[in-house]
């Protein structure tokens, strides 16, 4: 076995968690509701915290595992640098997206949902890049 392959499958894993967490965060902004739309924001708000907390643990077994001693001490800060860069120019980029007001196939798409449209979109890139690697 090689060791990237349970790791492996824990990113997908997690991923998924990403998208069901987007997936509520973009459906929230649709719901009619206030207060279900509300609670289903912060559900999924939360349900994306715990994918990115599980997936950052994930990733850093798996370097542990497939990366050389000599070199794992690099590839952790290089891992730790890109999520601080996500953290910080996300809140960036969900203030560029609040900004859009428009409607697509007769769903709004506005400040409520579009960072998590967007998130969405995202997510389902990385897991087809995860799954094709």
């Amino acid at each position: 076995q090689t060791p990237g392959r349970g790791p492996r499958i824990s990113i997908i894993l997690s991923i998924f968690l990403g998208i069901w967490g987007s997936t509520m965060y973009a459906v929230a902004g649709w719901i009619e509701d206030e207060i279900s739309s509300r609670y289903c924001l912060l559900f999924g708000r939360i349900i994306q915290g715990v994918w990115t907390g599980g997936q950052q643990a994930v990733e850093q077994a798996y370097l542990s595992a497939a990366v050389h001693p000599s070199k794992r001490v690099e590839y952790t800060a290089t891992l730790s640098t890109c999520a601080v860069l996500g953290f910080v120019t996300g809140p960036s980029i969900g203030a560029a997206l609040s900004q859009i007001d428009t409607t697509i196939y007769n769903l709004p798409v506005n400040a409520n949902n579009s960072p998590g449209i967007f998130i969405f979109i995202a997510t389902v890139i990385m897991l087809i890049q995860t799954a094709a690697c």
